[in-house]
């Protein structure tokens, strides 16, 4: 059995232990019926901060594969759910790498449209990676995937990348092809190049990626501590999504409870089911291979996931084995949403108070108007809350109230007596575009005489604004596209929906895919995916059929996504109502 040299040795003062845990020893993939995927763990003294264990994932797909299953239909109340449009990729050069790929090619899909910039797919993240073919070495075959491992001559790269410079045949130790007789490329697209996946000079041979854990459970957050000498897989995911233009907001490695040395600690399936429910898949480790968890069913604690193997969707029940294989840990990775929050107080002391008898409110035309420059260049939800200083209202008195911003309207509301505060959320109005608003509260109605009066309580209440943050195309190089808008997006018909782009300029083509999606989860999808011709006006009215629209029952979204011929990408989110 091939064994690794640990990397690490604990100095005491008085002599050097190594200790060597078997918490995730043994064959990687017993299925295989060999035993050429050993891990490699030992432990270090992370001062100040516990023990911390290196651990090696280096299996490669064994002979038998595991049984397929078809996906759920998503219905949390039940305690079921999945996260529709992940990809399903088979094993490109290492299983860690490539279900880093899948989790990326994911965000491609949905928004986070700079994962993937390469031209296959009109630029967007394929399903799966057949398109790219295989490679077959002598001990592995490898499916082809430039958002997991470069490879010149893939997806219409001309020169060496990730595989080029790093991989000999699954197993090699090392050194690796380019160390004294070429200059290594610039890593930067792929997975495995910022996760140390096959890099012999951070300690992995070929096929393998090194992640790193509390021995007792707790979460080991962006672990740097063993560089330059071993780079930690999810560190390695952290830096490609920052190489890509975003932000992660948290990422970490944890035992499950029940594998560390503490009983008490561990990520549990509770966890995991809120990861899937914030629409954020997980990586899943077991002895050897590391997988992409997307759903979950609590009724026998399943886990929904995508294995490396193949380009189907299989099961295992969380803490248990997979193909004999023991869960251990997971990854998990938090990017900054697309979507993101604004609270501002509305209406303030300082705003335009048009209020005949002012502060009470009883005459129809009454309004209160401000103006803020906002960080969200679009907004397509917006939270109210209201709150009253004064409300004498009485019998069948009442207020009828709505708001504006920019003039759109956005929602509308009833105050009545009694009420001490108005608390209100709208989602069905088109994006309002920024960053400067102009907020108006406006009452229709008057007040019969003797029915009362309401007063709002000025800079007590307030306005949580939701926006999106990427409406506009960008060029690889930097340089601005066409602006993406809409206006007027909605004609309530029976047929399709219109979107009406306008830009500067005219396009030279690009590519509109529209998915609609309720309520977050995909009871329903529905791509179109058409060609602008070049020399399209910008300004001219683009019809989107939309089928089965009378399907989408709930309030959601749609999401459309457009690429160039250039390669830049944007995306708009829009909100969508029932058909009735």
């Amino acid at each position: 059995m091939r064994k690794r040299k640990a990397l690490t040795l604990l100095a005491s003062l008085t002599a050097v232990l190594i200790l060597v845990l078997t918490g995730f020893s043994g064959t990687a993939l017993a299925t295989n019926g060999t035993d050429d995927a050993p891990l490699d763990t030992s432990v270090v003294v992370d001062t100040g901060s516990g023990e911390v264990e290196k651990v090696i994932i280096d299996g490669k797909p064994p002979d038998v594969l595991a049984e397929a299953v078809e996906d759920p239909v998503p219905d949390i109340e039940a305690g079921i759910n999945v996260i529709g449009d992940v990809p399903a990729y088979d094993w490109s050069y290492g299983c860690s790498a490539t279900s880093a790929a899948m989790m990326f090619g994911f965000y491609d899909r949905n928004g986070y449209t700079n994962m993937y910039t390469g031209g296959t797919n009109y630029g967007i993240a394929p399903l799966t990676n057949a398109v790219w073919g295989h490679t077959t070495y002598p001990s592995v075959t490898c499916g082809e995937c430039p958002l997991s491992a470069t490879h010149q001559g893939v997806d219409g790269r001309a020169i060496k990348g990730h595989v080029d410079d790093y991989w000999v045949d699954y197993g090699d130790p090392g050194p690796d092809p380019y160390i004294g007789n070429w200059t290594e490329h610039t890593q930067g697209a792929c997975t495995g190049d910022y996760m140390g996946t096959n890099q012999s000079d951070v300690g992995n041979s070929d096929g393998s990626t090194t992640f790193w854990y509390y021995t007792n459970g707790d979460p080991l957050y962006d672990y740097t501590g063993a560089e330059p000498g071993s780079r930690d897989g999810c560190h390695g995911m952290n830096l490609f999504a920052e190489s890509r233009g975003y932000t992660v907001v948290t990422n970490f490695n944890q035992y499950i409870l029940g594998q560390g040395s503490d009983p008490a600690k561990g990520f549990t399936f509770a966890q995991y089911c809120a990861e899937i429910d914030a629409g954020r898949p997980v990586l899943i480790h077991v002895t050897g291979h590391t997988m992409l968890g997307y759903g979950y069913n609590t009724t026998g604690n399943v886990v929904y996931l995508k294995d490396t193997w193949d380009y189907s969707s299989h099961t295992m029940t969380w803490g248990s084995t997979y193909s004999g294989l023991q869960h251990k840990g997971v990854s998990v990775m938090r990017l900054t949403p697309l979507l993101v929050t604004e609270t501002i107080a509305y209406p303030g002391s300082f705003d335009t108070w048009s209020v005949a008898s002012n502060p009470y409110w009883w005459h129809a035309g009454d309004s209160v108007t401000g103006t803020r420059t906002l960080s969200l260049p679009s907004v397509c939800e917006v939270g109210l809350y209201m709150r009253l200083s004064y409300n004498s209202l009485n019998g069948n008195g009442y207020v009828h109230q709505y708001l504006t911003i920019n003039g759109q309207w956005i929602g509308s509301w009833d105050v009545y007596p009694g009420q001490t505060s108005v608390s209100k959320t709208f989602t069905t109005f088109s994006n309002v575009y920024g960053p400067t608003y102009t907020f108006a509260i406006i009452e229709t109605n008057t007040v019969g005489s003797g029915l009362g009066s309401i007063a709002i309580a000025a800079d007590k209440s307030t306005l949580r604004l939701l926006g999106g943050v990427t409406v506009t195309v960008k060029e690889d190089g930097g340089a601005t596209a066409s602006d993406i808008m809409v206006s007027d997006p909605w004609g309530y018909d029976t047929v399709g929906r219109w979107v009406h782009f306008s830009g500067g300029g005219t396009w030279t083509s690009a590519v509109v895919k529209v998915q609609t999606e309720a309520s977050q989860l995909p009871q329903k999808q529905v791509y179109n995916t058409f060609s602008i011709p070049a020399g399209y006006p910008g300004s001219t009215a683009l019809p989107i059929a939309i089928t089965d629209w009378g399907s989408v029952t709930t309030y959601g979204q749609v999401r459309i996504i457009v690429t160039t011929s250039t390669g830049a990408k944007g995306i708009l989110i829009l909100p969508i109502v029932p058909y009735v």
